[in-house]
């Protein structure tokens, strides 16, 4: 998943911060009699994740792309290349 950010133009800062958010997470489930011991998460997505919905949709557009391989006309379909994302920079504006 991270090769296919990069690969589309996420900004490294943005993708480290993803990363981060992917890695080494851990949960516990809360039942009114107890709470369970720690676990690690091993989904590759994060259920409630407002940015799952983003990121499947980069992913899926890259399989979909690998699947269809260059046969778009035979099998009636337009895809469009996926637009790189501007660098942010680190200016500031300062409000008057």
């Amino acid at each position: 998943m991270f090769r296919i950010l990069k690969t589309n133009g996420i900004p490294l800062m943005l993708l480290n911060a993803i990363k981060a958010m992917y890695s080494n997470t851990c949960a516990k489930v809360v039942t009114e009699d107890s709470i369970s011991r720690e676990f690690k998460i091993t989904a590759s997505v994060l259920r409630g994740d407002t940015l799952a919905p983003f990121l499947f949709a980069i992913v899926l557009g890259y399989a979909l792309r690998k699947a269809i391989g260059g046969r778009e006309m035979d099998l009636g379909l337009t895809l469009t290349q996926t637009a790189k994302i501007p660098q942010p920079s680190c200016q500031s504006n300062s409000m008057p």
